[in-house]
């Protein structure tokens, strides 16, 4: 009887041990399952949902990375006009971006590109930021320019499943006021030195922009380079803007570039961080804009 006893007992410890470890197995798997971030997301889908709502409209559109999401204000500028620039827009999805727009866009007369210190060799897919890529993909249907990893793989299905229940739309032709800055106390140093680095990797982003100039010239649409400004003291960690931008002023067929480096109007008062226009500095950006097309005349 004791033997029986001891032979239930330890086939009932191991039942509780096994079914431990099947919880802890899940609960690890669940703990390490790369998850959408809803910030990123939330602010692509809004755009993406307005734009498809005021397409038959819009004549100008603005690609470009963060630079040009917060620093371009829509609905000042024109009723037709539409920010598509998101967090992190590198040249490959500005370009492809351009593709689907023409597509969609049968008034599309204007593009103006935001174009940083870091635009020639920033690679969307190879930062800590890459789930954005699956986002466009679903969104935008542009494929990835690597092959697809494990990680991608699980965001585009989290993104399906999510984006079937989001309800939310803007009415700002894609302008979305950055409310999400670096804390003050983010070292200056390091992001001048993640600027720098990417402005002297040696990449396949300028094609990118070669293919987006060629695509306009291509299809008679007007575009705009727009260099934009920073906060001073990020300007004095940097070269001169001669330096910093040499491979762009190289290129052949240049459109015109608005450059706002170093641009006087804008006070450290217009900045949410190093390099971002807060709502007041965006006024100023946008405004400037108007005066240099013709539109606040």
């Amino acid at each position: 009887m004791k033997s029986l006893y001891n032979i239930l007992q330890k086939l009932f410890t191991f039942k509780i041990s096994l079914f431990s470890q099947i919880i802890n197995l899940k609960n690890n798997n669940t703990n390490s399952k790369p998850k959408i971030n809803k910030e990123f997301i939330n602010e692509i889908i809004l755009k993406y949902n307005e734009f498809q709502l005021k397409k038959e409209n819009i004549d100008t559109l603005i690609l470009g990375s963060s630079h040009g999401a917060a620093g371009f204000i829509s609905n000042q500028y024109s009723a037709n006009s539409f920010n598509l620039a998101s967090a992190s827009q590198d040249l490959y999805y500005s370009y492809h971006l351009l593709k689907y727009c023409k597509n969609e866009l049968k008034n599309l007369k204007n593009i103006y590109l935001f174009f940083s210190v870091f635009s020639f060799g920033f690679d969307l897919q190879k930062t800590i930021e890459k789930q954005r890529c699956a986002f466009f993909k679903y969104l935008f249907n542009i494929p990835y320019k690597y092959d697809a990893d494990i990680e991608l793989e699980v965001y585009y299905k989290q993104i399906k499943k999510y984006y079937k229940n989001f309800k939310k739309y803007i009415s700002s032709n894609g302008y979305i006021e950055q409310q999400i800055f670096f804390p003050s106390d983010y070292p200056i140093n390091e992001r001048a030195k993640t600027h720098l680095r990417e402005n002297q990797r040696e990449n396949d982003q300028m094609d990118y922009l070669r293919k987006i100039i060629e695509t306009c010239k291509q299809d008679n649409i007007n575009l705009k380079i727009i260099i934009p400004p920073l906060r001073n003291d990020f300007y004095n960690l940097l070269p001169d803007e001669n330096i910093l931008f040499a491979k762009l002023y190289q290129q052949d067929n240049l459109p015109e570039i608005f450059s706002f480096w170093k641009n006087e109007i804008f006070k450290d008062s217009d900045f949410g961080d190093f390099d971002h226009l807060n709502y007041s500095g965006a006024r100023k950006l946008t405004s400037l804009i108007k005066d240099k097309v013709g539109l606040n005349e």
